[in-house]
């Protein structure tokens, strides 16, 4: 998870690495609020989960490309003896762009693609209206 990533890979102490996770969360639930506004306001449902799950797969891609880099690259390290170098400014910073990238493909998409479920009943059909509540 986020946080033992952020204590063995980037040496976050314990309250740094639960603050990375709390605010990462409270971005994903911030931007299901945003995504609900622009899905409603105007993009539509199927326009903004479009938009959102791609740029969710970009993120995912992007987070997968950079901790492979952190975990198979490790900076001035090889023994057990030895502890490795922190990682680069950059590299940090596109680690983070990668999980809020993430977060905000799966939180502005969420409220749309909740109401997709209900769109599958027909509410003229009495059985389809009674097992939609």
């Amino acid at each position: 998870n986020l946080v033992l990533f952020s204590k063995s890979v980037l040496r976050q102490a314990n309250a740094q690495a639960a603050n990375t996770f709390s605010m990462w969360m409270g971005a994903v639930y911030l931007f299901s609020l945003i995504g609900a506004f622009i899905s409603d306001s105007y993009l539509g449902r199927y326009l903004t989960c479009l938009i959102f799950q791609a740029l969710l797969t970009i993120g995912l891609v992007a987070c997968s490309l950079i901790t492979q880099h952190f975990l198979l690259h490790p900076h001035g390290c090889g023994t057990i003896e030895q502890q490795c170098d922190p990682h680069s400014g950059f590299e940090t910073t596109i680690f983070f762009v990668s999980i809020y990238l993430v977060a905000l493909g799966n939180g502005a998409a969420e409220p749309a693609l909740a109401t997709f479920g209900a769109d599958q009943f027909d509410e003229e059909d009495p059985e389809e209206s009674k097992s939609k509540t």
